[in-house]
């Protein structure tokens, strides 16, 4: 079905009066499949990470390492997985508006925000590991070239995370363009 089907058949459609309450009501549900599987996913990754810290410090010579690197390890952890529960919480609350067309510009122009401190914090996140990894390291060429390799592939993540959010924010943005034009 094309938009303009959709956008006629909408506007044919006699809708049943729902107060706000009940609106919210469906909502806070949240039973959408997608939802199911962030939660499952940032579950499984909280999981995980709570696993490496609990023995990164005997099994990555955390010990030995300073105190520096140690708590940046951990906080770039903690910000990853706290921006994880933060997405959720977004993505749990999609709709920001009186209307259709409202609700999708406040979203677009929230997850450009969210998108911006998602490439931001992911990249801290890498800093955080190379940083920890690398400290109290005495480097020779062949390690210098495995850490560019390192950070080249690192840098091809974050390219690679920013065109997967440039793409979502075009696709949203062009909704909403079409939307506005009816």
């Amino acid at each position: 079905m094309e938009l303009n089907d959709l956008k006629s058949s909408w506007k044919k459609m006699n809708p049943s009066e729902m107060s706000k309450e009940q609106l919210n009501l469906l909502l806070s549900k949240n039973t959408h499949p997608v939802l199911k599987k962030i939660r499952t996913q940032a579950a499984v990754e909280a999981a995980g990470w709570s696993v490496f810290l609990a023995c990164y410090y005997s099994m990555f010579d955390g010990s030995e390492k300073s105190i520096l690197a140690n708590v940046v390890l951990v906080v770039s952890i903690m910000l990853a997985l706290v921006h994880h529960f933060a997405g959720f919480q977004f993505f749990r609350n999609v709709v920001l508006g009186e209307d259709i067309v409202s609700s999708l510009k406040n979203y677009t122009r929230k997850a450009g925000k969210y998108s911006t401190v998602s490439i931001l914090l992911r990249a801290l996140f890498m800093a955080g590991l190379l940083f920890f990894f690398c400290s109290g390291l005495t480097f020779s060429k062949g390690m210098i070239l495995a850490l560019s390799l390192i950070v080249l592939v690192f840098a091809g993540q974050l390219y690679l995370l920013s065109r997967i959010w440039k793409n979502r924010l075009d696709k949203l943005k062009s909704v909403t363009e079409q939307f506005t034009s009816a």
